[in-house]
C-alpha cells in the first residue's frame, strides 16, 4: 500500500524566465536548490523529453534511490517540464513550470505528486523539507517554529528572509555566520549608522549575498526599526493569529495568510522594504508566531 504526497512550492525570482528555466532544468545541479537530491543523467540528451535520470534523495541512511524520465519538455510561454518517477520506491510525477512576470522577474513553481510506501514519511519523524541537509535538520529541530523574541534576533530574521528571496534558505543558513559578522549581529541601531562605505564593504564580502538592493534595504530597514514607537518583536507578535490550525501535510501550508498580509501592509506603511506577504509569512513560521510543523513531526508532538 502507498500514500500520496503532494508538494507545491512557488518562488518569485529576480531573473528572466529563460535564465531560471535553464538553471532549474540543469538536472545535475538540482541539489543546489532542491532539498538534497543527487541527480545524474543516464540517457538522452540531458535536456529534452526522453532524458532518463538516476537520483538519491535524502542523506545518509535516509537516502532513497529514484529513477526518472523526462516525459514533457516545453520551452517558452510558459516553460514546463514533467518528470515521471519510475523507481521501485517512489512513483508519481514532478512538474517544473516557469512563467514570466516581467523582463527581469519570473515565477518558478515546483510540484511533486508522488506515491510512497505507506508510513514512509511518518518514520522520518520530521517535516519533509527538513531531511535533506544537516543544516536543515539542525535548523528544523532547534529553531524553526520556536517562539523568538528580542529586537536584534527578530531584525536578523526579518533581514535574512529578505536576503533569501529568490534563493534557497540553505544558502542563507550556510552564510548566516558571515551575515552576523558583516551586519554587527543585526543590532538595528548599529546597522542604521552604516553609510556608503559600509555598502561597498558589504558588496565586497563574499561570505554574504552581495545584492545591492537587498543590502541597501537592510540598512534602510534598520533606520526604520530604530524609529519605531514599540519594539520590533512586540510589533510583529501583534499579528499572531488567535487560532492557527496545524497543517496535516506540506500541501496544507499556505504561502500567505490574512495576518501576514496585514503585517506586510503595516511594515510597508512604516517604510520597510522587502516585506511582502510571503516573506512575512515565512518570518511568522520561523519565529514561532505560527507553528507549521506538520502532523507526525516530532516537533509538533513536543509542542
Amino acid at each position: 500500500m502507498s500514500e500520496r504526497v503532494t508538494l507545491s512550492v512557488p518562488v518569485d525570482v529576480d531573473a528572466p524566465a529563460e535564465t531560471v528555466w535553464t538553471y532549474v532544468t540543469d538536472w545535475e545541479r538540482q541539489g543546489e536548490w532542491m532539498l538534497g537530491p543527487r541527480v545524474h543523467v543516464t540517457g538522452g540528451d540531458g535536456r529534452g523529453a526522453g532524458t532518463t535520470l538516476r537520483a538519491v534523495t535524502g542523506i545518509g541512511p535516509l537516502g532513497v534511490p529514484d529513477t526518472m524520465e523526462v516525459v514533457e519538455f516545453r520551452q517558452g510561454g510558459p516553460w514546463r517540464a514533467v518528470v515521471r518517477h519510475t523507481g521501485r520506491v517512489i512513483r508519481g510525477e514532478g512538474f517544473f513550470e516557469v512563467v514570466e512576470l516581467g523582463p527581469e522577474r519570473s515565477r518558478f513553481t515546483f510540484t511533486e505528486l508522488i506515491d510512497l510506501p505507506l508510513g514512509a514519511l511518518g518514520r522520518l519523524g520530521r517535516c519533509p523539507w527538513a531531511g535533506s541537509a544537516p543544516e536543515y535538520v539542525a535548523y528544523h529541530d532547534d529553531e524553526w517554529g520556536r517562539p523568538l523574541h528580542g529586537v536584534a534576533p527578530m531584525f536578523e530574521r526579518l533581514s535574512l528572509e529578505g536576503f533569501q528571496s529568490g534563493l534557497s534558505w540553505l544558502v542563507i543558513l550556510r552564510k548566516r555566520p558571515a551575515f552576523r559578522a558583516a551586519f554587527a549581529d543585526f543590532d538595528p541601531v548599529a546597522v542604521a549608522a552604516f553609510g556608503a562605505a559600509d555598502v561597498e564593504r558589504l558588496l565586497g564580502d563574499a561570505g554574504i549575498v552581495r545584492n545591492r538592493a537587498k543590502i541597501e534595504a537592510t540598512l534602510h530597514n534598520a533606520r526604520r526599526v530604530a524609529e519605531l514607537d514599540r519594539p520590533l518583536d512586540e510589533l510583529l507578535w501583534a499579528f499572531a493569529p488567535a487560532v492557527h490550525r496545524r497543517p496535516a501535510t506540506l500541501a496544507d501550508v499556505p504561502a500567505t495568510t490574512p495576518e501576514s498580509i496585514a503585517m506586510a501592509k503595516d511594515l510597508k506603511r512604516r517604510g520597510l522594504r522587502f516585506v511582502g506577504p510571503t516573506t512575512c509569512y515565512a518570518l511568522m513560521q520561523a519565529a514561532g508566531i505560527v507553528d507549521d510543523h506538520v502532523e507526525g513531526c516530532w516537533r509538533a508532538a513536543a509542542d
